[in-house]
């Protein structure tokens, strides 16, 4: 499964082994972590917590940041 995240504001958190997306202190989608192949961050404006980030990293989960000019991935 991939957890694609886009839209401007939004913040990507960890819970219980979910990842959660939030958007205007409303939670718009939550993942458990050991379902996701990927995570995908399109575009500026999108966050993401350091314990989502290193749970991500501990768990072998890539994180992809796409922007319109380049290409950036973070890996274990």
């Amino acid at each position: 499964m991939e957890l694609i995240v886009s839209e401007h504001g939004s913040f990507i958190g960890k819970h219980q082994g979910r990842l959660r997306v939030f958007k205007d202190n409303e939670r718009k989608r939550e993942v458990p972590i050991m379902h996701l192949r990927q995570v995908i961050i399109c575009g500026n404006g999108v966050a993401i917590s350091s314990d989502a980030a290193r749970a991500c990293s501990e768990e072998g989960i890539p994180i992809h940041f796409i922007f319109q000019q380049f290409r950036l991935t973070v890996e274990h």
